[in-house]
């Protein structure tokens, strides 16, 4: 439901949804729902215990519901099996309307098992997590030789670059995400391998896919994927595959040679902002639009100071209300927007000037970025870092995305936070790294040609690359100028 698209705020959804859910509840058409308010039996002193000896609110959060379940069945703490589990599931989906009830399936699952080894007394069976239903597409390396295995633990720690004294030590270290982003385009060209005729067995080593032949069958059958048309995801993978034959395996140079004229061979989209961007960002040209963008964070921000008993949904808003306010101001990339650290990037100085600043080697392009924070959303910040999240966590957050436990967020879920929000204010779906197009467009608005200024704020290593990005935006303006 957008509810923005019709102005309903909120709070109003959450009310006519509980109302919908106590009809549903009266009419009887539903055994077992409990009214809202009524009184819930108390958990049996076992099962009692169990919880209260649950060390983080995560695994209460998850394991509550099914906690109160076996209490309520008198089910003892031997005897919650498989079977059992299977029960609740079956109870569970009657009288739930969560929409991604499989995933809280698993969830609990995964959680009961991480808390067993709390609990040797009480012998607590494990139980089966349901299979994800994910498809798998991608081979799994563990389904691989182990010569190719030892070579994928190789990379990793040469990838951390740790080991500063190693025979081929990196000089930079790549960043976690990065390494996941390489390990995932070696599975997929293992895939593409196998699925032209290749024996798994026979793929004993990163070298085996970069032999001319099978890195020419790999490039062949991506391309094949994406029907021909220019694929960024496929030249990347060339790529990364490229860069791991000419640093870490230190391939011949002959050989490096054809890889790369192979690489640069794949078809490639323009360096361009996508059509799809273009239409998202065009939507901003209605005030009405921008105006909802504005009061998103403030709206939110008068959400959570109404909490009373703040818990980890509160943080998850005052965090999407920081999120919005900031990358409307100071749009870096989310990967840097997740990794912010107080005192280490946020310096907060109520009496000075506060800034949000990125070092060199923790920025995409090598450029080291500073910004000016805002005095109102100063504010914001010191409130939530000294008030709010201490209420939740006990103590001073040390990273501005942290969970309820006091650790970072990742970046899938930061995203996903900020991108519900945007979607509940906006009425439509925007992805948080087009917070930088819509930077470039206000300033190519009120000043076309300023490629320059864009390209300092966005972090651009070349301005050919701010051109190309935006270069018919300030046209555009300069036209109606």
């Amino acid at each position: 439901v957008k509810r923005s698209g019709v102005g309903i705020r909120p709070h109003t959804l959450a009310n006519v949804k509980s109302i919908c859910l106590d009809m549903i509840t009266e009419s009887g058409f539903v055994e077992g729902l409990r009214s809202r308010g009524g009184r819930q039996a108390p958990l049996s002193p076992t099962w009692c215990a169990y919880v209260q000896r649950l060390p983080t609110k995560r695994l209460k959060t998850y394991l509550k519901r099914y906690v109160r379940f076996l209490s309520e069945e008198n089910i003892k703490p031997t005897a919650a099996n498989d079977a059992v589990y299977a029960r609740y599931i079956e109870r569970l989906g009657h009288l739930s309307l969560q929409a991604n009830l499989h995933r809280v399936v698993r969830d609990t699952a995964k959680a009961w098992n991480e808390a067993r080894p709390l609990f040797p007394n009480l012998d607590l069976p494990a139980i089966t997590v349901p299979a994800s239903k994910r498809q798998k597409t991608l081979t799994d390396i563990d389904l691989l030789p182990a010569t190719f295995q030892s070579d994928d633990a190789n990379f990793s720690e040469w990838a951390s670059g740790l080991d500063i004294f190693a025979k081929n030590a990196r000089k930079r270290q790549l960043s976690p995400r990065t390494v996941a982003k390489i390990k995932q385009d070696i599975r997929r060209a293992v895939t593409f391998l196998i699925k032209a005729g290749t024996a798994p067995e026979s793929i004993t080593g990163f070298a085996t896919l970069l032999t001319i032949e099978n890195f020419t069958t790999i490039l062949r059958g991506a391309h094949a994927e994406k029907g021909g048309l220019p694929s960024s995801y496929n030249f990347h993978m060339a790529l990364s595959l490229m860069a791991i034959g000419r640093d870490f395996l230190k391939l011949d140079p002959a050989v490096i040679q054809v890889l790369t004229q192979l690489t640069y061979a794949v078809p490639r989209p323009l360096q361009q902002i996508t059509v799809k961007n273009t239409k998202l960002i065009g939507l901003f040209d209605d005030a009405a639009t921008i105006r909802k963008l504005a009061e998103a964070p403030q709206d939110l921000w008068k959400i959570v100071k109404s909490h009373k008993k703040p818990n980890r949904w509160t943080l998850a808003k005052a965090q999407a209300a920081i999120a919005i306010a900031m990358l409307s101001v100071i749009p870096i990339r989310l990967g840097n927007l997740t990794a912010l650290t107080f005192d280490e990037h946020v310096f907060l100085r109520p009496r000075g000037v506060s800034t949000v600043t990125i070092p060199a080697h923790e920025n995409k392009s090598g450029k080291a970025l500073a910004f000016d924070i805002p005095p109102n959303l100063v504010d914001m910040l010191v409130e939530y870092r000294d008030v709010i999240v201490p209420k939740i966590i006990g103590c001073r957050p040390r990273y501005l995305f942290c969970r309820d436990d006091g650790e970072r967020k990742n970046f899938a879920t930061v995203r996903a936070n900020i991108q519900t929000y945007l979607a509940q204010y906006l009425g439509f779906h925007m992805n948080p790294h087009a917070f930088r197009h819509l930077a470039a467009k206000i300033t190519l608005d009120q000043d076309p040609g300023a490629h320059g200024q864009v390209q300092q704020f966005l972090g651009h290593k070349s301005i050919k690359t701010t051109e190309n990005f935006y270069v018919g935006w300030d046209t555009k303006r300069a036209q109606q100028g």
